[in-house]
């Protein structure tokens, strides 16, 4: 099977950051299920402008700024698997992801990477891991992918660095197993959270109502076909979803 993985690393490191670390060690134990291609993006090799907040993209659902990002949305659309990683910065994302999260930000109110599975990696000295992972989850949810697994690495809990370096090889080798029993299983259905259900019937009432569609006629165009398509998420998911496609 091919596996096609996406990843987006927060940190400004780059080869010296720790998610760095852990994305390569999980693609390395991949390749012993599978044949994967794998591209990981980050601040420091992909340029991207900063969103100027003109909502161009959602009047239109286009994305009238060029830059890197083109690439990056293709790269993202075309991925079965996609990692977010990110430092804790003040008990946030970085500000590197946050740029990077913005810049899809019409996708949240499409649902547009459903179909695709996500594992959420929150890297920290000590502290705050958990509202990384809240928020990167919660936007995972509104872009319509599932969690496989959400990783926390917290530096000073390792007495040495070659420590951390098999901690992170044993979070890498147990994400790949899990990626690896997925596949095998199909069981996509246990990933399914109440909020993906709650996302999509909010959508689908929100945005396809006769009254929205005078506010934006694109979204509305959009969701009216998705609900005279799918009763719920599950279905959603399982016809947009190429790995699944893939295996039945």
């Amino acid at each position: 099977m091919n596996l096609k993985v996406f990843g987006y690393n927060g940190s400004n490191r780059g080869m010296n950051s720790i998610g760095e670390m852990y994305f390569k060690d999980v693609i390395k134990n991949l390749e012993s299920y599978y044949s994967v291609k794998s591209i990981l993006r980050d601040y420091k090799n992909t340029k991207i402008k900063v969103c100027d907040g003109c909502s161009a993209c959602f009047d239109t659902l286009k994305f009238p700024c060029r830059d890197e990002m083109d690439s990056v949305r293709s790269e993202l659309l075309d991925a079965d698997i996609i990692f977010l990683i990110s430092p804790v910065y003040v008990h946030s994302v970085s500000g590197s992801m946050k740029i990077f999260l913005d810049k899809i930000a019409l996708w949240t109110h499409l649902m547009s990477l459903s179909g695709k599975f996500v594992v959420i990696v929150s890297v920290s000295a000590s502290n705050g891991n958990q509202f990384v992972v809240d928020y990167l989850k919660s936007i995972s949810e509104y872009l319509g992918m599932l969690s496989i697994q959400e990783v926390t690495i917290t530096e000073l809990s390792e007495l040495s660095k070659s420590s951390l370096e098999k901690t992170v090889n044993s979070y890498a080798k147990d994400t790949a197993r899990r990626i690896e029993r997925l596949i095998s299983s199909n069981d996509y259905r246990s990933l399914i959270t109440s909020k993906h259900e709650e996302i999509f019937n909010q959508n689908k009432e929100v945005f396809a109502s006769d009254a929205y569609k005078y506010f934006n006629k694109y979204e509305h165009e959009y969701w009216n076909e998705i609900s005279k398509k799918y009763l719920t998420f599950d279905r959603f998911f399982a016809e947009k979803c190429k790995m699944l496609a893939e295996k039945l």
